[in-house]
């Protein structure tokens, strides 16, 4: 499922819990929607979810509340997946979802 480039959240909902994935540039200073609709910036972005180094993933829900991660790609990128994988599942479950 994919979001406009620049939002971080879809524009309408849906009931099914779904992956989405979005990738952001901490480095880049491109505007970018928030979760609530207000501008912000990447730097920004990554200072809320104490992102230093990438590639981090940070599992989040519909309202950008971490639920899961971080996993620092950088440290374990032999089990990099494994590891996304596992925080994935966690979230879902968090959600009341299937993992």
């Amino acid at each position: 499922m994919q979001a406009e480039p620049g939002r971080l959240r879809r524009r309408k909902p849906t009931r099914r819990i779904a992956s989405i994935f979005r990738q952001v540039e901490i480095d880049q200073p491109l505007p970018l929607v928030d979760f609530d609709g207000s501008a912000t910036s990447r730097r920004a972005l990554a200072t809320r979810y104490r992102v230093a180094l990438t590639p981090t993933a940070v599992v989040v829900d519909g309202a950008g509340r971490t639920i899961g991660g971080p996993v620092d790609g950088l440290l374990t990128t032999d089990f990099y997946a494994a590891y996304l994988e596992s925080a994935i599942d966690a979230a879902r479950k968090k959600l009341g979802g299937s993992g």
